[in-house]
């Protein structure tokens, strides 16, 4: 009897073990496939660079070849001797140039043979014999040489263009291979939220130094933007300024992070003022998410009034729930410009446009949450389909400067039916261009036109420039 609690106790233990190894075995294989899973990913990923590398290393080799034979037809006709002006003048070759001339292959180009055999000599054992022998040789015609070396230098420079159109079709193929892999390794998602709560909150602290009178706002994180399961939707960055606008009136904007609904930023921003001046003033949070291929939808805001904060050295974390907003998309920036139609030296009217600055431009590339942006100005008139300039493209800026000047012959009878637009471009160049927002300015404004617009038009005729901010539509 007492035997089988015994052996009852012995078979608990077994069964545990075994279902302990079973566990353990199983992480273990998941584990494994997960490695192995991400192993291939990175050896396509390095495939793809090997191939692009061998593929440029193949190129510059046939490359440095097509210049030492390049080099070595530049000889052929260096190698010779000296050719004087008298026609009926012989030469001598003594013993030691024809040991050069034959140790460099000449005498076997069908036109040395040619050259020697208006005297006779057809081969290299004569041009030797007569070496030893000091015998005067007829002057080689000068005028079938060079044309023969000329004719191969042309061949190894339309060579030389083939190399290089080939190494640069190849290279953008690689290009957009390469993009291709990445954009469908990142899942294009088409969001929506309608229906979905929005029941998240942010965390950011204060800190407000009195020497040298500057806030610093920190943005933490936000809690619980979507629930869980909606995760791959959410792509979400925080937008800081501080209402009423300054007169830097430039936005702060954080980090984007992909595919997650409990972000953290731990980003920090401030604010140049006195406390007497900053505690009139709000601080305002804005949470959106990243679509490029719609505008930013705004997914809450937190609107902070700073008359409730006491502008202490000590730091102060504080928690905020979000709200809607009543605005549904985020606002794409501003541009100045400046537009002046006048005659130029050569006597021409024209209008000289100016694109000073853009500022607060949203991010187009979610890796540098920033753009590559640049501003391309359109002009059509009755009589003229279009004038089209770019500007150079300002790399990583969301507040970019181009001082940049353009000129489009316009007449003052084609001005009344002109139409200028201004795109402010992100460049994604080889691969595609994306418009972040557009301005479109017309030569006779409608009633219903904004009244900044029609008097900025009025200031065409003036002889003072007029730098106006516009904002910009998508």
């Amino acid at each position: 009897m007492k035997l089988q609690p015994l052996l009852f106790s012995q078979l608990q233990i077994a069964i545990i073990y075994l279902i302990f190894v079973a566990i353990v075995t199983s992480m273990v294989v998941y584990w494994l496939g997960c490695a192995w899973c991400q192993r291939r990913e990175i050896d396509a990923f390095d495939a793809a660079k090997f191939s692009a590398l061998i593929t440029s290393r193949k190129m510059a080799k046939k490359r440095s070849c097509m210049d030492e034979s390049k080099q070595a037809i530049k000889k052929l006709s260096l190698d010779f001797p000296p050719i004087d002006s008298s026609p009926n003048k012989s030469i001598t070759i003594s013993k030691n140039d024809a040991k050069r001339w034959s140790a460099h292959g000449r005498l076997n180009n069908p036109l040395h043979q040619q050259h020697f055999s208006d005297s006779g000599i057809t081969n290299l054992s004569s041009i030797a014999a007569a070496a030893s022998s000091s015998v005067s040789l007829d002057r080689p015609r000068p005028l079938q040489r060079s044309y023969s070396a000329d004719l191969n230098l042309k061949q190894a420079q339309s060579a030389r263009e083939e190399l290089d159109r080939i190494f640069q079709i190849k290279s953008k193929m690689l290009v957009k291979q390469l993009s291709k892999w990445k954009s469908a390794k990142t899942k294009i998602v088409t969001k929506n939220y309608d229906g979905l709560p929005m029941n998240g909150s942010i965390q950011f602290a204060l800190k407000y130094n009195k020497i040298q009178q500057i806030l610093f706002i920190n943005v933490v994180s936000i809690l619980n933007l979507l629930d869980e399961e909606h995760k791959d939707l959410c792509d979400p960055f925080v937008t800081l300024q501080i209402l009423p606008k300054d007169t830097d009136n430039l936005k702060r904007i954080t980090k984007i992070m992909p595919e997650t609904v409990q972000p953290v930023f731990n980003t920090t921003f401030h604010f140049k003022g006195s406390w007497q001046t900053l505690k009139t003033k709000s601080l305002e949070f804005l949470v959106s998410d990243f679509n490029i291929q719609q505008p930013h939808i705004i997914l809450g805001r937190v609107l902070f009034p700073l008359d409730t904060y006491a502008f202490t050295e000590k730091l102060s974390l504080i928690w905020k729930r979000l709200e809607p907003c009543p605005e549904k998309f985020l606002y794409p920036g501003e541009i100045q410009i400046s537009l002046q139609h006048k005659i130029s030296q050569s006597k021409d009217e024209e209008i000289i446009c100016v694109v000073h600055q853009a500022r607060n431009l949203i991010p187009m590339d979610i890796d540098t949450s920033s753009s590559d942006t640049l501003v391309e100005i359109t002009i059509s008139t009755r009589s003229i389909k279009s004038q089209a300039r770019k500007t150079q493209t300002e790399k990583q800026s969301l507040n970019p400067k181009y001082e940049e000047t353009f000129h489009f012959k316009v007449s003052t009878e084609e001005l009344a039916s002109a139409v200028i637009r201004f795109d402010v471009i992100h460049d994604r160049s080889p691969i595609e261009y994306l418009t972040i927002g557009y301005v479109i300015i017309e030569g006779s404004p409608s009633i219903d036109s904004d009244i900044k617009q029609r008097l900025f038009l009025h200031s065409l005729t003036s002889s003072e420039v007029v730098k106006v901010w516009f904002p910009l539509t998508r």
